[in-house]
């Protein structure tokens, strides 16, 4: 993905359609018109949508799993085996039982 395609991605992503429709077009000079306080938002506003992208791509590339004490699926570690620490108590409590 070219840094022109990061740009539109990230500012569509805030939902600055004026600032992504003028970076498509190859206008960059529309961001140097932006004053200081709106250059400033934008900047936060693109760095959550990277922390959000970040987190959703983190998300989709992680194995789903499924809780070895109640069988409900989650998205975990490679190494997971439970869901919850109620579910990892339970489990350790059941190893004493047997």
């Amino acid at each position: 993905m070219s840094a022109r395609s990061r740009d539109i991605a990230f500012v569509n992503a805030v939902g600055n359609s004026a600032v992504a429709a003028n970076l498509a077009a190859g206008r960059r000079d529309a961001v140097t018109a932006l004053d200081d306080a709106q250059r400033a938002r934008l900047v936060t506003d693109v760095d959550g949508a990277i922390r959000d992208l970040r987190a959703v791509r983190q998300a989709l590339a992680a194995p789903v799993r499924t809780c070895e004490v109640c069988g409900e699926r989650f998205v975990g570690r490679v190494d997971a085996r439970y869901h919850s620490d109620a579910c990892r108590q339970r489990a350790h409590r059941d190893r004493g039982r047997h």
